[in-house]
């Protein structure tokens, strides 16, 4: 895509200064540089509190299994995205009528 936006301001002769400043690219722009450092901070986030994540899912969901089949109805609407959950409860030793019940809403 920076190619082809690159090849467009050379042959189609544009101003890149009238581009940089359209709002069209100035609200694009800002809503890249607020997705990725979203995406970043998340990640740090959940990369350094992982263990602990992991514990206490484990403990919870080994506890109280109805709860991940509440999870898995609340937190997608996609097909693909439960099977994938059901399949790895599966063989993690979650009761399979609580992961089946979260997937077939």
């Amino acid at each position: 895509m920076l190619i082809a936006g690159a090849l467009m301001v050379i042959f189609c002769k544009a101003k890149p200064n009238d581009i940089i400043s359209a709002s069209v690219f100035r609200a694009g722009m800002m809503g890249v540089v607020t997705v990725f450092g979203l995406a970043w901070m998340s990640d740090t986030w959940i990369a350094n509190n992982l263990p602990y994540i992991k514990e206490t899912v484990a403990s919870v969901v080994s506890s109280q299994p109805y709860l991940f089949a509440l999870a898995l109805f609340f937190v997608s609407a996609s097909l693909s995205v439960k099977i994938t959950f059901a399949t790895l409860s599966v063989l993690h030793g979650v009761v399979k009528h609580a992961i089946f019940a979260g997937v077939y809403r």
